[in-house]
């Protein structure tokens, strides 16, 4: 004799009883049914992709459902990364639980995390891209504020913007917008400005 459950269900756990007689006597079992149930991951679609400013901190979360309760690893770029070995391949980052700390955002960080969940009944993933971006600045090392050039010749001046994503630069004459002219005009970039005949000297100020 047995008893088959076709499509079980939570509600069918419980203690089962098997029990025999006839004119010797009787004898009994107990069986005690579990329903496992693969993982779930419960992540928001907000965390699936994250930016996050650089020097900040993050926590990426991968919380889950499933019986029994599931183990979680997280990867990066496909290379598991694990608590003994995580401080040797990314620094201010850590462990906790379903939970990856990071203390201080940069950008070796920049990728894509999968969390896996997995019990006995099976195996959950998800990814979350992470970007990391960072405030405009200007190299300012030998960069001077005033610049002069000789009458009639030509003169370059460069602006050496940096930051993710790539800052938009803008020109400006006596704090007023700088409009390309014939014999004015910017790079492609906007980091370098020209002057293709200097009919007199000019004191420029620039901004991110």
């Amino acid at each position: 004799m047995k008893i088959i459950i076709s499509r079980s269900q939570k509600t069918d756990e419980g203690n089962y009883a098997c029990t025999v007689r006839n004119a010797a006597g009787e004898s009994r079992v107990d069986f005690q049914l579990e329903v496992l149930t693969k993982p779930v991951i419960l992540m928001l679609e907000k965390d699936k992709n994250r930016t996050v400013i650089k020097g900040n901190e993050l926590m990426l979360v991968c919380p889950s459902t499933g019986k029994p309760e599931p183990s979680i690893t997280w990867y990066k770029n496909g290379e598991l990364l694990l608590e003994s070995n995580i401080s040797r391949r990314l620094s201010n980052v850590h462990i906790e639980g379903y939970e990856l700390k990071f203390t201080e955002v940069g950008a070796e960080h920049v990728g894509r995390y999968s969390c896996e969940a997995r019990n006995k009944a099976g195996v959950a993933e998800q990814d979350v891209q992470l970007e990391v971006i960072s405030p405009p600045r200007i190299q300012r090392d030998n960069l001077s504020s005033e610049v002069s050039g000789e009458l009639g010749h030509r003169i370059s001046i460069t602006c050496p913007a940096f930051g993710h994503p790539p800052p938009q630069i803008t020109w400006l004459k006596s704090n007023k917008p700088l409009n390309e002219l014939s014999d004015v005009y910017l790079s492609s970039s906007k980091q370098r400005l020209h002057f293709a005949q200097l009919n007199r000297v000019k004191i420029l100020s620039y901004k991110e």
